[in-house]
């Protein structure tokens, strides 16, 4: 679902901007091999890029097979792909790929709360993707609610995240929009390098 999502947004999204998602193919979950489908779009040659809306093994695997069948495009993915084993499973296959996260993976202001997470639970935090870090965004969101409310009841807490403005958390500065409940922060767009993710753009997305 979490594929067929992005796949249908992305869509929508890049074609009413004036863009063309002239072939798309499917894999179906568990699979390893996806030189048939690879075969198609090869075949079809209409493109500028590849788009692989999947987490990182799958992307891995499809990067490595399919510069092994010469297609060189560029490379475009999603924040599943900000794991640090994509890139013991890619090698360099994916080198240069672009994705866009909602977290800079390479601010210095991680730094800390890497070494606590490392010294307590013995695995880097990037090895379980951007989900530690945001789970440590909800709890400072939460934790500024109760401080700013003066007591922590579920009407108190309710209120105060459908309210929370600027709010400074580890990731970013947040706000709720009261009326969607989403949150307004600020995003990034990474990209595959040697054995590291670098940053080129930012922005603050609502």
């Amino acid at each position: 679902e979490y594929s067929l999502g992005i796949t249908q947004n992305f869509t929508e999204s890049f074609e009413a901007k004036g863009g063309a998602v002239t072939i798309t193919e499917a894999y179906n979950a568990g699979d390893v091999d996806y030189r048939a489908q690879l075969t198609k779009i090869k075949d079809f040659g209409d493109y500028d890029a590849l788009m692989i809306p999947a987490n990182y093994k799958e992307v891995g695997l499809t990067a490595v097979q399919a510069r092994a069948m010469g297609i060189d495009c560029p490379f475009i993915g999603v924040d599943a792909w900000a794991m640090q084993d994509l890139f013991e499973i890619a090698g360099e296959e994916l080198k240069g790929g672009v994705f866009p996260t909602a977290m800079d993976l390479t601010d210095e202001g991680l730094k800390d709360f890497n070494e606590w997470f490392k010294k307590e639970w013995d695995m880097d935090p990037g090895s379980v993707g951007t989900d530690a870090y945001f789970a440590s965004d909800i709890f400072m969101l939460i934790k500024h609610v109760i401080e700013e409310k003066g007591e922590a009841t579920p009407e108190a807490i309710r209120e105060g995240l459908e309210n929370a403005k600027d709010v400074q958390v580890l990731t970013s500065v947040i706000t709720i929009d009261p009326k969607t409940h989403n949150p307004i922060r600020t995003a990034s767009i990474m990209q595959v390098g040697d054995g590291e993710f670098i940053k080129i753009d930012e922005y603050r997305f609502e």
